[in-house]
């Protein structure tokens, strides 16, 4: 639960925020508080409501301020989040009781009139709004369209600046993309008016996809766009965590008979803050996800776990990189199925794991090829999860603790949570491509594999038909595979590797790397119909 007195030396984050939010002139600008789920962005958000709250001991210029606390996913249902927001703005205006005549009572009167009667613009789109129900009505003009606010700005250049109205808005990574962009409209519009000032809580990460959601930007262009909104950003850190931060974030964690002596010893405590470290970056709300995970499984299978260090690796595979949790657990029940005996199945480790390997593997500049896409699988992999672990018992572990915790993304195939966790410039390329190969005939089947699709030529004369594509998805880019085909697509213009004695994903031979923005595209899917028309030659 978010409080006002949050440890994790958020203390001096706290007074930063708080200086930056009172010191800024003029007062129309935005603050953003990032940081992914869990990371303390609602109780840091709390801390600095409170600080604004209390009249200062220094005399700030700007006084104090009026805080509006606005929790967007409250409102989630909503027809249009700036009605709430702007009644939100009043009910606190009106609390506060300005002086007849003031800046603060002409706003609140203001804002009255326009929660029941609005116009909204944003990007030369507009619709009026009207209470009682009515329908949405085109604006006549842009003239006509943004009058409402010109009258709200004029009172911030024509009065004094002593009152700054402070929204502090939490949960909105919560909301739907077409929700957070909604307030992002409404934020560019009233921060036009002097004496605004917002406060954003959000995963930033979230927030760029939104943009590129709704706007089919790339991500330079979403950063670009939130530039615009956000004018002082603020990303929480990630802490170091020894065993003084992990009592900062577990109550009673060095008492004496507490949980570090009682359920930990020398080496779990090792394994804990280094998957804390590297697959949790630190979340308080993780970390407590993960001992309490651990406890509840301990306390269930207190007999037979023998190993709960493994139980850890486990545990934090699947809290940080849960996509990857359920693709390494189909592979490792795969592999040991195909174990001809009990004993061999009992020799069997994650080396012996094609997944595993090629999440490991190292190209000749020694970076790991999946370092781009998932910057903590890497180091969970050769950190927590090394190569040595015996199959059967992760096996027995991943299976205890699916269902124990069974997430969403567990009910989907691993293709599809695969998909869901990629990049949404990446995920368009791989549809485009999906589409581009399902169009060139009816004798074109795709087959859904593990975790990519292996596209097939049928033909009557041979029922299974031949592959002649397959589509990996990546969470920053696609994967090609294409059949060898005499070497002639290492001859192409476009860069292509030649896989055939290296393990990897997919069936073919070829490898072609699409990233979004790099104009390969139209080139890729040439490569694509030479592949269909020679595969048909052949059959």
């Amino acid at each position: 639960m978010p409080t006002e007195t949050p440890k994790l030396d958020f203390e001096k984050y706290v007074e930063g925020i708080t200086a930056a939010v009172l010191g800024g002139s003029p007062a129309r600008y935005t603050v953003g508080i990032y940081g992914p789920w869990g990371s303390g962005k609602s109780s840091l958000l709390s801390a600095v409501a409170k600080m604004l709250s209390t009249p200062p001991e220094r005399g700030h210029a700007a006084g104090s301020p009026i805080v509006v606390r606005f929790d967007a996913w409250r409102y989630q249902k909503a027809d249009d989040l700036i009605f709430p927001l702007l009644a939100a703005v009043e009910d606190a205006i009106v609390a506060a009781r300005p002086a007849n005549g003031s800046r603060l009572a002409k706003m609140g009167a203001k804002l009255s009139k326009f929660v029941g009667a609005l116009e909204v613009s944003f990007m030369g789109v507009g619709a009026r709004f009207e209470s009682g129900g009515s329908e949405p009505k085109q604006a006549d003009s842009s003239r006509e369209f943004w009058s409402p606010f010109s009258t709200l700005s004029g009172l911030g250049s024509s009065e004094e600046e002593s009152e700054r109205i402070v929204v502090m808005v939490d949960d909105l990574d919560r909301c739907a993309p077409d929700r957070v962009m909604n307030v992002l409209e409404a934020i560019h519009v009233l921060t036009d008016i002097e004496g605004f000032v917002f406060v954003l809580a959000l995963d930033r990460e979230y927030l760029t996809k939104a943009i590129q959601e709704r706007y089919s930007e790339d991500r330079a262009g979403a950063e670009r766009f939130i530039e615009k909104i956000v004018q002082i950003p603020f990303t929480i850190p990630q802490r170091r965590v020894t065993g003084a931060v992990l009592n900062d974030i577990i109550d009673g964690w060095n008492e004496d008979r507490g949980l570090r002596g009682t359920w930990f010893n020398a080496g779990d405590e090792r394994i804990l803050e280094t998957i804390v470290s590297v697959a949790l970056r630190s979340n308080p709300r993780q970390v407590k996800r993960l001992i309490n995970l651990y406890l509840l499984i301990r306390h269930m299978e207190w007999h037979s776990i023998s190993d709960t260090g493994l139980l850890l690796r486990v545990l934090g595979l699947q809290l940080a990189l849960p996509t990857d949790y359920i693709r390494l657990g189909w592979e490792i029940e795969e592999r040991l199925s195909e174990a001809e005996t009990p004993a061999e199945a009992a020799l069997l480790t994650l080396k012996d794991v094609e997944q595993y390997r090629v999440w490991s593997a190292k190209d000749d500049s020694g970076e790991s090829d999946e370092l781009n896409d998932h910057p903590s699988r890497f180091d969970y992999l050769s950190t927590v999860l090394t190569e040595d672990l015996k199959l059967d018992e992760l096996n027995r572990l991943i299976g205890l603790t699916s269902a124990v915790n069974e997430t969403e993304s567990e009910k989907q195939t691993p293709l599809q949570a695969t998909l869901a966790d990629m990049r949404v410039d990446a995920k368009s390329e791989f549809q485009a491509l999906l589409s581009h190969a399902e169009d060139l005939g009816d004798d074109v089947v795709s087959k859904e594999v593990r975790n990519y699709l292996s596209i097939r030529r049928m033909d009557t004369s041979r029922p299974s038909g031949t592959v002649f594509l397959s589509l990996v998805p990546r969470q920053g880019k696609v994967l090609v595979y294409l059949p060898y085909l005499d070497g002639r697509f290492l001859r192409s213009s476009i860069a292509v590797r030649d896989v055939r004695n290296i393990g990897h994903q997919g069936q073919g031979q070829i490898e072609v790397a699409l990233e979004p923005g790099d104009g390969q595209l139209d080139e890729v899917m040439y490569l694509i119909d030479e592949a269909y028309r020679l595969v048909g030659r052949d059959l």
